[in-house]
């Protein structure tokens, strides 16, 4: 599709599938690809200029707990923003997030939209501690119009001590800088 990878498409292409049934005797199916084009929105991170901050796939917490409590300590989740000029908490250098290289290894990009969906199901149906949580996430959500990169490695072979540095390397591929 496009080459260089400074140029990203203002559309993504998804291959779908369509079965037909045919009125041959052995009723064999008939296969068709067909190219669906989609709009999708750029993510952005604000981090250092070595390079996007490293998850701890060890630890695992909910959306409200990352947005509201992981700021500054790491969890599963990379905090993105549709909006570069919100999400500089980690550093100045800006990085945009290449979608096609997270669908393409399965990493979970949770939109925006989404995101805020799962929180205000959560504020609604959790106890007292867990609804002002999600509350606060909400607002912080909305505030710098947040989605999340949720990570999908195989950590299985690496050792605990290792695993921030490992990450940190594996994640260069899923940004590059503006």
């Amino acid at each position: 599709m496009f080459t260089d990878r400074r140029v990203q498409p203002l559309v993504k292409r998804h291959s779908v599938a369509v079965y037909y049934q045919g009125p041959q005797p052995d009723h064999c199916y008939q296969r068709w690809n067909l190219l669906v084009n989609t709009p999708h929105r750029e993510y952005y991170r604000g981090d250092r200029a070595a390079g996007v901050t490293a998850p701890n796939l060890s630890k695992e917490h909910t959306y409200a707990e990352h947005v509201v409590r992981a700021r500054g300590k790491r969890s599963q989740f990379t905090s993105l923003s549709l909006d570069r000029l919100k999400i500089h908490d980690f550093g100045d250098t800006t990085y945009q997030v290449l979608r096609d290289t997270l669908d393409d290894d399965a990493h979970e990009l949770v939109e925006h939209e989404r995101l805020l969906e799962e929180l205000r199901r959560v504020a609604t149906e959790s106890d007292k501690a867990g609804r002002a949580r999600a509350i606060q996430a909400i607002r912080y959500s909305k505030r710098r119009k947040e989605g999340l990169v949720n990570w999908r490695f195989d950590i299985s072979g690496i050792d605990r001590k290792d695993l921030v540095t490992w990450a940190f390397r594996q994640l260069k591929k899923y940004f590059r800088k503006v």
